[in-house]
């Protein structure tokens, strides 16, 4: 059985720590081995630091096996001539922290076995489950390194990764290139395109019809309301209706009864006055007739007869003028004239009275009627319908008030839901028109002169979430007081919304102000450039499917484009979509996938 230590050296202190208490520093140079670069970088500084004059030492102890080497030869000063050498030392030897031959797995296969111990045998050969050939380059050789047939900052992609990868490249040329103050804003809908529903009571939430994200045409339904007040409205309407079919029927009947009355009237002035010239006629002859003749009780009773007629004849003319009948008319009946030429208008006073009383309900009826109606259109209630309350038909009654939308436009917001109680201050629904909106953003202090008197302008615009979609805006207006906080003025655009209404509130927008215009420029589009470090680079295919890194200088820029001073020239052929996957994998770290990295055991 082989147990493996790890003797770490350092000055005035040595120790040795078994493979199963060693499990952290394991753990740590697995780390180093996979952070690539940076763990180089760790490996010799941190190690450096942890252990000032340390190295590690692998040895290989045998159950029943003589490990007395010579101490002389693992003597530290021979640790630091073997380092400063820059020799490749066996497990046996020392490392100095920092030397990366014994970790390289990216470009070196190494044979270990030293030069001159050919015959020192330690059996591993023999063990189950090892088959260890250290075969040690003589002292001071370089161990060999594998060509891998590739240059450095260089990326070959298989043919038939390249579109997998959406990989795209396009040519440099010299263009004009507009310089543009670049700023970020939120998209925000016009102030009078949002729109608040009320109930115009207060009532209940019966049915919701429209949800968050729902688009709305005007006049379309969005929500059913019960109201308390609702039926009084309808009520009023149908009330008009049936005080009308009333009045109507009253006239009628009333005109027809107070003419029969005007009628009989006259009749009976007519034969009053008949009886009263009877009367006068047989008084009179009574009268020529004499004492002898005719008794005096007979001659009073004839004269009592005709006083009565004279007063009921009288009585009864009184009573017609009351009623306006001309006297004229009295006359012609009185002479006998014909009672049908009486004008049907002629009416007792209390007919026309009662009359009169109901057209005074009607007329009510008709204002409330019409108050009710305002009501009724004013929250919406169906037209249909309100013809059929006017006619008093009771198939016009609406149980719930429908609240439609008074707009076109996207429900943004909903604060109820069924069941829940509502008051006309309360807002139900909100509805934005997002048709046309606005882009805020803020211009810095220092930019203000710039962005002077450009009202009308066109502004190019770009926007984060919809990576492939740009537009134009149009400048509206743009208020210089700076904010005291951010020291920052406010510059409102305008633009008409993408197809689709893609544009919503608060969603990200950059905005492109232009300043200058530099003529011939060499330029590659914004997203070819990467940053590493304190480089910016671009790859460049020199060969096809061969992606070189190189690296550039830049200058002026917009949103879409920079130029490039340095680094390129016009016909070379930069990579736009991809160069982020490039460079990924000139980073990766060659052990982890490299089937030439390694050691040969």
């Amino acid at each position: 059985m082989t147990t493996k230590y790890y003797r770490i050296h350092t000055e005035g202190w040595a120790g040795s720590i078994s493979r199963r208490r060693f499990f952290l520093a394991a753990l740590f140079e697995a780390f180093l081995a996979l952070a690539g670069p940076l763990g180089g970088w760790l490996d010799s500084h941190f190690l450096s630091w942890q252990f000032p004059a340390s190295s590690i030492e692998a040895v290989y102890a045998h159950e029943g096996h003589d490990h007395s080497h010579d101490e002389d030869t693992h003597a530290h000063d021979a640790d630091a001539e073997a380092a400063e050498a820059g020799h490749v030392h066996s497990p046996s030897e020392t490392q100095q922290p920092g030397t990366d031959a014994a970790h390289d797995h990216d470009v070196h296969s190494h044979d270990h076995s030293h030069a001159g111990e050919e015959a020192h045998d330690h059996g591993h050969e023999n063990e189950a489950g090892h088959d260890h050939d250290h075969d040690h380059p003589p002292s001071g050789s370089k161990p060999e390194e594998h060509d891998h047939d590739h240059e450095e900052g260089v990326v070959e992609v298989p043919a038939h990764l390249v579109s997998a990868l959406g990989i795209k490249t396009e040519s440099v040329q010299k263009q004009d290139l507009v310089q543009t103050l670049d700023l970020y804003g939120w998209i925000r809908p016009r102030p009078q395109d949002r729109t608040d529903i009320h109930s115009p009571l207060e009532g209940t939430v019966e049915a919701i019809h429209a949800w968050p994200g729902d688009f709305v045409k005007s006049g379309s339904p969005v929500l059913e309301l019960s109201i308390p007040g609702w039926f009084d409205w309808q009520k009023d309407v149908l009330h008009l209706a049936h005080t009308r079919e009333r009045v109507t029927d009253l006239r009628g009947y009333g005109v027809r009864e107070g003419h029969a009355e005007i009628v009989q009237l006259l009749g009976e002035i007519q034969v009053a006055h008949a009886d009263s010239q009877r009367l006068e006629k047989q008084h009179a002859l009574l009268s020529e007739a004499g004492s002898q003749a005719v008794s005096r009780k007979e001659l009073e009773t004839n004269l009592g007869s005709l006083n009565l007629a004279r007063i009921t004849l009288h009585a009864k003319e009184s009573l017609a003028r009351s009623y306006g009948i001309p006297e004229a008319v009295l006359e012609s009946i009185k002479a006998g004239g014909s009672i049908e030429d009486i004008s049907p208008e002629v009416i007792p006073p209390k007919t026309r009275t009662s009359i009169r009383e109901a057209d005074f309900d009607l007329e009510e009826a008709f204002h409330y009627c019409r108050l009710a109606e305002a009501k009724l259109l004013s929250v919406g209630f169906p037209t249909e319908k309100l013809e059929l309350l006017r006619k008093g038909d009771l198939r016009g009654i609406a149980q719930t008030l429908v609240v439609s939308s008074p707009a076109d436009g996207l429900v943004s917001r909903l604060n109820v839901t069924v069941k829940m109680a509502v008051s006309p201050e309360k807002d139900l629904i909100e509805i934005i028109d997002y048709h046309t909106v606005l882009i805020e953003t803020e211009v810095p202090e220092v930019d203000i002169q710039r962005v002077l008197n450009r009202y009308g302008d066109q502004v190019a615009v770009r926007f984060p979430g919809l990576p492939d979609v740009s537009s134009e805006a149009r400048v509206l207006y743009f208020d210089t007081s700076v904010h005291p906080d951010i020291r920052k003025a406010h510059l409102v655009l305008e633009l008409d919304n993408l197809p689709g209404l893609l544009l919503r509130d608060q969603m990200a927008a950059s905005v492109g102000v232009p300043l200058a215009v530099r003529e011939n420029a060499l330029s590659v589009p914004r997203k070819s450039i990467l940053t590493d470090g304190f480089e910016k680079i671009v790859f460049v295919e020199e060969q096809p499917r061969h992606f070189h890194r190189t690296p550039i200088t830049t200058g002026i820029e917009n949103l879409d484009r920079i130029e490039v001073l340095s680094g390129l020239k016009a016909g070379s052929r930069v990579v736009t979509d991809g160069a982020r996957v490039l460079f990924l994998d000139l980073k990766a770290p060659k052990g982890m996938g490299d089937p030439h990295a390694g050691h040969s055991h």
